[in-house]
């Protein structure tokens, strides 16, 4: 080789190129003596292994001869062999020119200098004839190498020129065979040509390169082919198909790498569909040497797809429950499906082609919802979401309807018009004008309750008051909401209470007594304030506060443990009026209350008849309840006491007890209560009833007709007043479902036999006048009886349940709301269910057991009242799950003095579909209760005896003996 690799400095001055192919080697780029002896000292390197130098080296350059020491050197590599060398030419400077040899010189004249010159010659001239001599003897032995090589090949050549002679021999019956062969795919060639003219399915064949083997005519036009293009690789093609050549290359690619079978749904730019499968090319021995791309047209098979897509959106539309409309840009319906035409009263035929805002719009409208229309067909709007604008039905009613409107483009993006979808929210809309109505009722009933009522966020900031809080700060509302609840009641006074809203705050109900300090100029010696969590999701958003001023109740509460004179003054207090009758009718005892109706003193009063005091009139009317309270029985009625006043009477409710001594009854309590508020509060309960979505009514069984109705059932079953009227007393009849009216008599007659306050379900259908049957849920209980106690009047409630969901949200609120009451009345209220387990319990039962908060659902009822008070109740228990309702009183130890406490507990079964599936529990502490009638038991001893004292027996007295 010798091939040179790097060059330093001048070294180029010394090479000659030669003329012909170009070549590195250094041995040809040498000339004259230089490449001898580089020649020779590469050869002795090669042997020895060891550095080589030469002086006085002659060799021409493009100045002229130089002279040279030459120094070879060996690279030796890891195997300590020489495989490279370093070859360094240093230039001698010029002499002068040496003496000629054949000049004459004097013996005695030759310098020491000449002399050296020729001993340098001399030596270079042996070491050149001996690098000639050994480059002979080499070539020598090439040579005769390469003659041996030669006599060699010749034997070769010969047996070699053997062989052509029967190989060609062969050749001449392989032509045969080939012509053949070629005759054969002459023919198939031309049937090939045949079938790719005559089929229509366009075909590509690829070689392994991806380049183009051949193609039927039916593809030309969509790759742009020409016959020329054979022999074209893929990626020069320009085809007018929506595949992009990278996804087409990466199929074929795949196709050659072994994998199955590949298909792409392809358009072209003219918008005809193509079925593209990329398959291999198999060769006949099974070998994948191409890929074949087959185009099938499948125009046919889209327009069905697009068809049955057609279908489907009309199936789409035709159950699409809201209301679908498809608008042009001159705001034309192009497109409604049935429910939005039936909302409207129109068919579909009636309302395509026509203008929107003309025939769907009342005209108070049509300028603003034209306006908006304006601004998406320009572009300004991209799409609307929750838009409400009222429309109007063919016959003049104005619905309110919720729009999701989206724009319409073709394909160049043009907008062209308008896709609407559209929600009927008219009974939303009633329902919140309803929700507002009642809103403003609750903060009526607020304003007029005696206390004040407030609602502080968890910041402690006051969100609402009722007017009492205007009437204690002189601030209003509004002056009020949002403020810190400091700077309502003051600093001295928030910081008394501040340990109380810390707990509240905490989650923990708080009531206590308030005493002190007032609030701004208020004077109030005594307060209960009641503060109340509102607790969402495991968090406190803030508290309720209901502050009720207690004063009279405690100065009440000090005065019953003053003398009976202080109680004779507390009993002319209570604001009711208190009397006892003898069995002569004749009066006994009566407070101050009676006299002021009867305009009589005290004294005028005892002895009188009650004839003469109130009347015949009166008389007559009570007369027959109070002979049932001497007969032992407790009855309450309602009637009217005259007004000394004004003359106009006023409604009581009057209370009648068996006064017993022994077993023996010896007159009557009378307890008669000013109802007239009630009765006011009773007219706007039915006020509030006939602002209820439900249908409340009252049906009469002896007239067998609705006469009560808080709703207009045929407005909401799509009837005229008209024809409910018409249906008379058949209206059940006709309007419910005959399955359902034929176990109507059944379910009547559990109500007749039901006791009072049984409430029983009961679903049946009705239908509305566009035949559909609507189903609803009655909660019924006898709301009246005969004078022979059998069952008058069923009043009930009756729900829709298509809103179930609603009205379960509702029930759910309601139930919280419920809970939250219970949980701060003073009683203790438990639902039993027929296993006598605790299914819920008010916060009341939480001193009778050391269980937490909770705990308490699902356990047995006597692991939570213990096992002596359940042996109490039990029969009483046994009773009510049998369906009957039970009032008792019972003794039980006193949770923190040595005295027993006095409850009375009353059981309501709860019955569902005639079973019982559990029951009420109700528990009241009457231990004050009944230390008063102890303590008016005794004044009237004290009485009895008084009258005694001066000489007079009363009645009772003789009755006795």
């Amino acid at each position: 080789g010798y091939d040179i690799l790097y060059i330093l400095g001048n070294g180029n001055q010394y090479l000659h190129p030669q003329s012909g192919p170009g070549t590195l080697n250094a041995l040809r780029m040498l000339a004259g003596d230089l490449q001898t002896t580089v020649r020779a000292g590469l050869i002795r390197v090669v042997k020895e292994n060891e550095e080589v130098s030469y002086t006085g080296v002659r060799t021409t350059t493009h100045n002229g001869s130089v002279t040279l020491n030459v120094t070879i050197k060996p690279l030796k590599s890891s195997l300590n062999r020489a495989s490279r060398f370093f070859v360094a030419l240093e230039p001698l400077p010029e002499s002068e020119p040496s003496p000629s040899l054949s000049t004459a010189v004097a013996p005695g004249s030759v310098s020491t200098e000449q002399i050296d010159n020729l001993r340098r010659e001399l030596t270079y001239t042996k070491e050149h004839l001996r690098i000639t001599i050994e480059e002979v003897e080499t070539s020598n032995e090439e040579l005769q190498a390469t003659n041996e090589e030669l006599t060699a090949s010749n034997e070769e050549l010969q047996s070699t020129n053997e062989e052509l002679q029967s190989v060609n021999e062969e050749l001449y019956t392989v032509n045969a065979e080939h012509q053949r062969k070629i005759d054969e795919l002459i023919q198939l060639n031309d049937d090939l040509q045949n079938l790719q003219k005559s089929t229509q399915i366009g075909v590509i064949f690829l070689d392994a390169n991806l380049r183009i083997r051949s193609f039927t005519p039916a593809i030309a036009q969509t790759f742009s082919l020409l016959p020329q293009d054979v022999g074209r690789p893929l990626e020069h093609l320009a085809y007018n198909i929506d595949l992009s050549f990278d996804d087409l290359t990466q199929a074929a690619q795949s196709i050659l790498a072994g994998g199955k079978t590949i298909e792409f749904e392809t358009k072209t730019r003219d918008g005809f569909y193509f079925l593209l499968r990329v398959l291999p090319y198999f060769t006949e021995s099974g070998q994948v040497d191409g890929v074949v791309l087959t185009f099938i047209d499948i125009a046919l098979r889209k327009e069905l797809e697009a068809l049955e897509v057609a279908r489907q959106s009309q199936q789409y539309l035709n159950i699409m429950s809201g209301l679908l409309v498809v608008l042009n840009s001159r705001g034309e319906i192009t497109r409604i499906n049935p429910k939005g035409a039936e909302l409207l009263g129109y068919t579909e035929f009636e309302l395509l082609g026509r203008n929107w805002f003309d025939t769907c719009l009342p005209p108070q409208n049509i300028a603003e919802v034209r306006s908006v229309f304006t601004q998406l067909m320009a572009g300004k709007i991209e799409r609307l979401t929750s838009y409400e604008n009222e429309i109007v039905t063919k016959a003049g009613e104005l619905r309110t309807v919720a729009w999701n409107n989206a724009l319409l483009q073709d394909v160049n993006g043009r907008i062209t018009g308008t896709i609407s979808s559209g929600l009927d929210i008219t009974e939303r809309k009633e329902a919140e004008t309803a929700l507002q109505q009642t809103s403003h009722q609750l903060r009526v009933i607020t304003d007029n309750l005696p206390g004040r009522i407030s609602y502080i966020d968890s910041k402690r900031h006051l969100q609402f008051a009722n007017r009492g809080y205007e009437l204690l700060t002189g601030l209003s509302r509004e002056q009020m909401v949002g403020r810190h609840i400091q700077d309502i009641v003051g600093l001295e006074r928030y910081e008394w209470a501040k340990p109380y809203i810390e707990r509240v705050l905490s989650g923990e109900p708080v009531s206590f007594e308030a005493q002190g300090p007032s609030i701004l100029d208020a004077k109030f010696e005594h307060e209960l304030v009641t503060l109340v969590p509102d607790i969402k999701d495991d968090a406190v958003q803030g508290y309720f506060a209901l502050i009720v001023d207690i004063t009279d109740r405690i100065r009440a509460e000090q005065a019953l443990q003053n003398t009976t004179r202080q109680l004779q003054t507390i009993t002319d207090n209570i604001p009711a009026w208190i009397a006892r009758l003898g069995p002569d009718y004749h009066f006994r005892f009566v407070n101050k209350k009676y006299s002021r109706l009867a305009n009589l003193s005290l004294v005028e009063m005892i002895g009188r008849p009650i004839w003469e005091v109130l009347g015949f009139d009166f008389f007559d009317r009570c007369k027959p309840f109070i002979d049932r309270a001497l007969a032992g029985e407790t009855v309450t009625f309602e009637d009217q006491f005259p007004d000394p006043h004004s003359m106009d009477p006023f409604t009581v409710q009057i209370t009648y007890l068996p006064d017993k001594d022994n077993d023996r009854i010896k007159g009557v309590f009378s307890l008669a209560v000013d109802v007239t508020t009630l009765k006011e509060r009773t007219h706007f309960i039915e006020a509030v009833t006939e602002a209820d979505p439900n249908w409340i009514y009252v049906y009469s069984l002896n007239e067998q007709r609705n006469i009560y109705l808080n709703r207009d059932i045929g407005e909401e079953l799509g009837y005229t007043v008209a024809e409910i009227q018409a249906m008379g007393d058949q209206m059940l009849p006709l309007l419910m479902h005959p399955d359902d009216w034929a176990r109507q008599p059944d379910h009547w007659a559990k109500l007749i036999a039901s006791q009072d306050s049984q409430v029983f379900r009961h679903e049946y259908r009705i239908r509305h006048k566009d035949g559909e049957w609507r189903w609803h849920i009655s909660y019924e209980t006898v709301f009246k009886r005969n004078a022979d106690g059998s069952a008058a009047e069923i009043l009930g409630s009756a729900i829709d349940i298509t809103n179930r969901k609603k009205i379960e949200q509702a029930l759910q609120k309601t139930e919280q709301q419920l809970h939250l009451i219970a949980d701060n009345v003073p009683a203790r209220i438990a639902y039993i269910d027929a296993d006598r387990r605790i299914r819920y319990a008010n916060r009341q039962y939480d001193p009778l057991t050391d269980l937490p908060p909770g705990q308490m659902i699902g356990r047995p009822l006597h692991e939570v009242i213990g096992a002596e008070r359940y042996e109490q109740e039990k029969p009483y228990i046994d009773r009510v799950l049998s369906g009957e309702a039970v009032r008792f009183e019972i003794n039980v130890p006193a949770l923190t003095a040595s005295d027993s406490e006095h409850e009375l507990v009353t059981f309501v079964p709860e019955m569902v579909n005639g079973e019982v599936q559990g029951f009420f529990s109700l528990v009241i502490d009457i231990t004050d209760l009944k230390s008063a009638k102890v303590k008016i038991d005794g004044l009237n001893q004290e009485l009895r005896e008084t009258i005694h004292s001066v000489g007079e027996d009363p009645p009772d007295a003789k009755a006795q003996e």
